[in-house]
């Protein structure tokens, strides 16, 4: 009876940035308990962080009582454990092609919050929400795959 590590951890907050050390605490504390090596926990919850701010920022322009719901879940890949994040926001008219291409063609201020993610994580997709507005953004980050040698601590 092992079903119970199935049952993912949702966790909704407003989207205050004050509430994202919260997040970004249970985004670590939940990828090592996935087993997720702490060097992959950092990047991940890099990766999460920045992109909670995007929705706060340009999602949401700044208000602070919009919804953000985050939901974790063990992963595997390749035999290697590994965590899903989904954040699923209520944004209006948000222009998915425009989340992808903005790093491309242009770096800016603010900008490069897209990319910081795709390099953080092993796999990213955004979507628009099933029968509702919003976007949901899904990341996952596996354990990156041992070399048979100590990782240096950068």
């Amino acid at each position: 009876m092992h079903d119970h590590e199935h049952i993912p951890i949702e966790i909704r907050i407003d989207s205050d940035p004050q509430f994202l050390c919260v997040v970004r605490s249970a985004v670590e504390k939940a990828a090592a308990t996935f087993g997720l090596p702490q060097p992959d926990c950092d990047r991940l919850v890099l990766a999460v962080d920045e992109a909670l701010t995007n929705i706060i920022r340009h999602g949401y322009r700044g208000q602070s009582d919009q919804p953000i719901w985050i939901t974790l879940s063990p992963a595997l890949h390749m035999g290697r454990p590994g965590v899903e994040v989904i954040i699923d926001d209520e944004t209006k008219n948000v222009d998915l092609n425009a989340i992808k291409a903005r790093n491309l063609d242009q770096v800016r201020p603010g900008g490069l919050g897209v990319s910081i993610i795709q390099q953080s994580v092993d796999e990213c997709a955004y979507q628009c929400r099933n029968g509702s507005q919003g976007v949901r953004l899904t990341l996952r980050k596996f354990a990156s795959p041992s070399n048979g040698s100590p990782q240096a601590i950068a």
